[in-house]
């Protein structure tokens, strides 16, 4: 069983290895991250079609390092869905990398009166959708 991760101590790790792997220079590389940050808007506009959108219809979503937690657009809708039709939910972008198709974002996530919680969330995009989310959330 592997130990609780700290979101700080894995973005710290992927960051330091963004700093010696080569992102993609590729045209597509302004696209990546406009998938997440379609699913980011949508999120805080509490539009909850958009955020689907976002998504590949059987996206895979993950605790780090391999904790399948659902799938698919009704896994979100059932998780999401009555949050964003009731106007609550924030996120905000703290720091974004995108390598190749993958966009590592460590993001602060409210929920009305409840102090913001502190993710890294690893996306990995494919034309223009998000395909995976991998969650790696502060040990308790």
């Amino acid at each position: 069983m592997l130990p609780k991760y700290r979101a700080s101590t894995i973005l710290t790790a992927l960051m330091l290895t963004c700093c010696f792997a080569q992102a993609d220079q590729h045209s597509t590389e302004g696209s990546l991250p406009d998938a997440v940050k379609k699913r980011i808007h949508a999120f805080n506009n509490h539009d909850l079609n958009g955020y689907l959108a976002a998504h590949h219809e059987n996206v895979k979503i993950y605790e780090f390092p391999d904790r399948s937690v659902g799938v698919g657009h009704a896994h979100l809708k059932r998780i999401f869905g009555y949050l964003l039709e009731r106007g609550i939910g924030k996120i905000e972008v703290r720091y974004q990398v995108t390598i190749d198709n993958k966009v590592i974002s460590e993001e602060h996530i409210s929920f009305g009166a409840k102090d913001a919680e502190t993710i890294v969330a690893i996306y990995t995009v494919e034309d223009n959708l998000i395909t995976s989310v991998y969650l790696v959330e502060p040990a308790n």
